[in-house]
């Protein structure tokens, strides 16, 4: 009987085997989780990495057509699908967009110019880049209006 109480007085004396199973459980589930966790933020970085990339292409082309003198702008540019790299430089020889899905770096720009209704002295410019992501195409389109007004303006 004294045995026995001392025993009992100083404590557990190691763990279960359920305990540590239960435990290892746990921090296989922990695991698993961090390297969901991990994967997600890669996944969402180069989303993020790309869409940059798409609104760097769509503005500054946007804008570099914007600089040009009113009555230069190549309205004949409209609806023409390119394929640019993430530099913005043109690629030559390139077909339009439909085959495009195994290229990480491949963008393709299409302007759109457009007449302003109202005032026949300003140009709607609208500019898509598309990009395929996983599945599926994403895009980002980017617009302004050009007008020679802006020529005046930036002038003087």
């Amino acid at each position: 009987m004294k045995n026995r109480l001392n025993n009992s007085l100083s404590g557990p004396r190691g763990m279960t085997l359920v305990e540590l199973l239960v435990s290892m459980i746990l921090l296989a589930i922990g695991c698993l989780a961090a390297l969901n966790l991990q994967a997600t933020t890669m996944t969402q970085g180069n989303r993020s990495h790309q869409l940059t990339i798409a609104s760097f292409l769509a503005e500054s082309h946007a804008e570099t057509l914007r600089t040009l003198a009113f009555n230069a702008v190549d309205q004949s540019e409209n609806t023409t699908p390119t394929k640019v790299t993430q530099a913005g430089e043109v690629c030559s020889g390139a077909t339009p967009p439909a085959d495009c899905s195994s290229d990480a770096k491949c963008y393709w720009r299409t302007t759109t110019i457009t007449p302003k209704s109202p005032t026949p002295s300003s140009l709607e410019v609208a500019v898509q880049v598309e990009w395929p992501a996983d599945t599926k195409r994403q895009k980002v389109t980017y617009s302004t209006v050009i007008s020679t007004l802006d020529l005046e303006n930036s002038s003087n």
